[in-house]
């Protein structure tokens, strides 16, 4: 399966950069598309990158609950600014 999708990745233009004008969906696989390493690093590469991605986000998000429950005052500021953003 991860072959097809390495294939996938260094045959299929539309994933591309933003700056190609491809939507961000892109930016990894474009480096597998242009990438001279073997097979092994892309894949492992690619995993990586996709798994600190998630962890990093998860962290992210965890700290930013924590610190909003934290302060009030910056909890009703968000809740009046997603409001009116939704509005």
């Amino acid at each position: 399966a991860m072959r097809s999708l390495m294939e996938l990745a260094r045959s299929d233009q539309s994933l591309a950069l933003p700056s190609d004008g491809c939507p961000v969906r892109g930016p990894l696989s474009r480096a597998v598309q242009n990438s001279n390493l073997p097979a092994t690093a892309d894949y492992g590469n690619m995993l990586l990158i996709l798994f600190a991605g998630h962890d990093t986000t998860g962290h992210t998000m965890t700290w930013l609950l924590f610190e909003i429950a934290r302060k009030p005052h910056l909890q009703r500021a968000l809740q009046a600014e997603v409001d009116a953003f939704f509005a």
